[in-house]
């Protein structure tokens, strides 16, 4: 209603503010005052005396021309200033109607900003707001027993043995080439503390972990236990082939050289050795994180692993380190 009213008096309301700010201000000026006050004072006189003909006196028609041609000029002038006046007006008035139109569009877009903005919220609540890195998506692959890998999956490696003196290692360990710099940092500082770590396994093809899975069974059937039994013991530690982290090329496991040498086999007492507590307490400065730790094997479902360390970048590393959290846990992901 009040665009409607203001579209029909567009007309009016230049020419009222002109007639209210501008006649006012011509009949302020003294001169002009009185040449127009002569001018129909000349008019009057000249009704009241018939017998004068117009134009006979050449003074008075001097005058008059002189009159005419100032109320012309005045004329030219009011209506430059109503010009004026009514561009003025028209530039405030359209000034004035954008926001009104800007204003009643603007609740729409502030209530789908803040749909936006609660949808945000939630979900980074339900998934404990993971951090994001530029094309980190193989640093956060999952494989587990719900998230076998693709048939398709490949990875370049680094033959670690043989090649870093700094990294003591069984035969033919190979990890992905991206980690090597960081895997080769880690044991470097750790010798600095007086930690003596050791390469014990890295990337696996599946063929190598399908050896290693039929041998756990085997192993466990000869003890008398069913062929059911004997599976769920394997998978306690060992992954099903094709949903094993070593396929990745970013899991390694790392022991102690004195460990090694002393020939035992690997158990989660592992976990009293200082290199154990070192790697505990300063591997995810690496990039690296404890897979599979002791109060998160209901939801990783494998046993409590101190020696299975898993590269993801420093930045995920360190935030999965400091909430207390899994790898499932932090890709929102719990089967």
């Amino acid at each position: 209603m009040y665009r409607s009213k203001r579209k029909k008096n567009q007309f009016y309301r230049p020419f009222h503010l002109f007639s209210n700010l501008c006649i006012p201000i011509l009949l302020s000026c003294q001169p002009l005052r009185d040449m127009l006050y002569s001018y129909r004072n000349k008019k009057v006189e000249m009704r009241r005396k018939p017998s004068l003909q117009k134009g006979s006196d050449p003074v008075a028609r001097r005058r008059r021309y002189k009159v005419k041609n100032i109320v012309i000029l005045i004329l030219v002038l009011l209506i430059a200033i109503g010009g004026i006046t009514t561009g003025i007006w028209a530039i405030s008035n359209k000034g004035s109607e954008e926001p009104a139109s800007t204003s009643s569009t603007q609740p729409e877009s502030t209530d789908s900003s803040a749909d936006a903005s609660s949808s945000d919220v939630s979900d980074s609540s339900d998934s404990q707001s993971r951090i994001s890195e530029p094309d980190d998506d193989w640093q956060l692959v999952l494989a587990n027993l719900s998230h076998p890998l693709p048939e398709d999956f490949s990875v370049d490696l680094t033959t670690i043995t043989g090649n870093y003196a700094d990294i003591p290692a069984l035969d033919n360990m190979k990890v992905d080439s991206r980690i090597v710099e960081p895997l080769l940092k880690m044991f470097q500082d750790a010798k600095q503390d007086g930690q003596n770590l050791f390469l014990r396994a890295s990337h696996r093809t599946i063929a190598l972990q399908q050896t290693y899975y039929d041998w756990h069974i085997n192993h466990y059937k000869e003890q008398g236990y069913s062929d059911e039994k004997a599976k769920a013991l394997t998978l306690e530690y060992i992954a099903y082939p094709g949903c094993s982290e070593h396929h990745t090329g970013l899991a390694v496991d790392i022991i102690s050289v004195e460990w090694q040498n002393s020939g035992k086999e690997i158990i989660d007492t592992f976990e009293e050795t200082s290199e154990a507590k070192w790697l505990a307490k300063n591997a995810h400065k690496y990039g690296f994180i404890m897979r599979y730790p002791k109060d998160k094997e209901d939801i990783t479902k494998i046993g409590y692993e101190p020696w299975h360390f898993r590269y993801v970048g420093v930045a995920h590393a360190t935030a999965i380190y400091n909430a207390g959290q899994c790898l499932e846990e932090y890709l929102g992901v719990l089967d």
